[in-house]
């Protein structure tokens, strides 16, 4: 599966990852692939945070080129991240950080998130934009549900789409 993500994510895969390697870094006493570490190092976190409602809130309030960094831990439950900034705001992990969160629901617009290991779904709201999802780990782990990345829009008055009963028209998400 390593080999998987490596490639799923640019990088070359070898079969396998040599703890320290160039294809590895150290995380709590862990090796990870360096798929799922991204460029924490180059990270400059502009407000930290250790919890999801500080996360909620810092990327709502933040100035376009923002980064906001989770410190390292286990936050579950749904994170709902909701922000039209002028310019892109980035929800990551800190620097070096192992960070899993449950669900992620996103309405707005420029926002990244990534480096996370996502516990359930990221769903994207109608009329959300210019959203980028970058090394993140999504998965059911632990029975937390979820389809990977969620686009909860579906205009069913367009032409030739499907119809159901309760139908409503929905903005499309870009």
């Amino acid at each position: 599966m390593a080999a998987l993500l490596l490639q799923a994510c640019g990088s070359a895969a070898t079969g396998t990852v040599t703890p320290g390697g160039a294809n590895s870094s150290k995380q709590d006493g862990v090796s990870m692939p360096a798929a799922l570490t991204g460029s924490a190092a180059t990270v400059r976190c502009a407000a930290s945070v250790t919890s999801l409602s500080q996360a909620e809130q810092a990327v709502a309030k933040a100035a376009p080129g923002t980064t906001v960094c989770l410190k390292a831990g286990s936050y579950p439950g749904k994170l709902s991240l909701a922000a039209k900034p002028a310019g892109n705001v980035t929800l990551t992990a800190a620097p070096g950080a192992h960070v899993e969160t449950g669900s992620i629901a996103i309405s707005g617009s420029h926002m990244t998130v990534s480096d996370l290991w996502i516990h359930g779904e990221v769903a994207l709201t109608a009329g959300t934009s210019n959203i980028a999802i970058v090394h993140d780990d999504i998965s059911n782990a632990g029975g937390a549900g979820g389809e990977g990345i969620v686009f909860e829009t579906s205009d069913c008055t367009a032409p030739n789409a499907p119809k159901w009963e309760g139908c409503e028209a929905q903005a499309p998400t870009r």
